[in-house]
């Protein structure tokens, strides 16, 4: 049984084989907020006008610090910045995940008649590929740049993100192969076996992406980076496997098993 090869422009974001790199700890950063809300329009979204009593945005009002803001981190990776707070004081602080890491972020912001919003923002500089953002947000858009503080590393880039919920959806995906995806019935191994080595390191990569994976390896990312519904926003997500995305895992690598080691790379 043979697939059609998937094709996605090159790029981003966020690969690697999930199974041949240790996932990073991301120190426990989770948005529990965001997760427990099913349903979220992105075309109609537009953050909400401030109360009386409410003169700047803080950590508990839901038009920017609920979601995630996703979108392309130049033309390189797919980007998930997520910001955490912010206070009276015009401080804020966040995070951003793509390229298989989590990077914290903090800074100042600014803001005009609380309609558009401008961010200054730094990484802690403790890795070789940390920069500082410059952003803002208007209506449903996120929009800026980044520098690196190291150019010889790597080069600026600029974004334009939107606002998303992360849900995990086991439904999403699985539409290049003629077996059922991974993450919604159990495998059997005439359901794989017939499947190039590729095509199994994909169908397995899938499990991962669907909990918002952030994926290490370059070709990996390639083929998640493009597709809609892809979120990066965690790089340790095996808590998250459920019992038979953890049986379908095993079957998979044991089909696996002579494919080629990747080297796991990182890079912006």
């Amino acid at each position: 049984m043979r697939i059609k090869k998937f094709l996605l422009l090159p790029t981003l974001i966020v690969i690697v084989a999930c199974n041949n790199n240790k996932p990073i700890n991301p120190n426990n950063i989770v948005d529990e907020d965001a997760k427990a809300q099913s349903t979220f329009n992105e075309d109609k979204f537009i953050p909400p006008a401030p109360t009386n009593n409410m003169n700047t945005f803080n950590s508990s009002f839901p038009g920017i610090t609920s979601y995630y803001w996703v979108g392309m981190f130049g033309d390189v990776n797919k980007i998930s910045v997520k910001i955490q707070e912010m206070n009276d004081d015009k401080t804020v602080k966040g995070f951003s995940v793509a390229a298989g890491q989590i990077r914290p972020f903090s800074g100042t912001f600014t803001t005009q008649d609380n309609k558009a919003f401008s961010f200054e923002v730094k990484e802690p500089g403790d890795d070789k590929y940390d920069g500082s953002f410059q952003f803002t947000i208007t209506n449903k858009t996120l929009k800026g740049t980044w520098k690196p503080f190291d150019a010889s590393k790597t080069t600026a880039k600029t974004y334009t993100l939107l606002p998303r919920i992360f849900k995990y959806d086991a439904n999403v995906g699985g539409d290049e192969y003629a077996v059922t995806n991974g993450s919604k019935k159990l495998l059997r191994d005439e359901d794989v076996n017939n499947f190039r080595k590729e095509d199994l390191r994909y169908m397995r990569s899938e499990i991962y992406a669907r909990h918002g994976y952030a994926f290490k390896m370059k070709d990996i990312r390639r083929k998640f980076d493009y597709v809609k519904w892809y979120m990066p926003v965690s790089t340790d997500v095996r808590k998250d496997l459920t019992t038979v995305e953890k049986k379908n895992i095993q079957l998979i690598n044991r089909y696996e098993k002579y494919a080629k080691e990747y080297y796991d790379d990182y890079g912006r």
